[in-house]
């Protein structure tokens, strides 16, 4: 888990992921493995962190849609 509703309610709220993203490092070590889990890698993480969410998103989507055909074509 990246952030739970605590976090996400009082912590985060309208921070720029830059910001943010510096707090959970300093608390959380393994944060990069834990975007991983939500299926983002170092490249879409780097664009997050520019505060760029329309790319993120882009990005991000992509991945996700490529996971889901990978595991369509895995279980023929």
């Amino acid at each position: 888990m990246i952030a739970d509703e605590y976090s996400n309610q009082r912590l985060i709220r309208a921070k720029p992921p830059k910001e943010y993203i510096a707090i959970f490092s300093e608390t959380n070590s393994a944060i990069q493995e834990s975007f991983k889990s939500h299926l983002v890698d170092e490249f879409i993480f780097n664009n997050l962190t520019k505060n760029d969410f329309a790319e993120f998103q882009s990005l991000r989507s992509i991945k996700i849609l490529k996971t889901i055909e990978n595991m369509a074509f895995a279980a023929i």
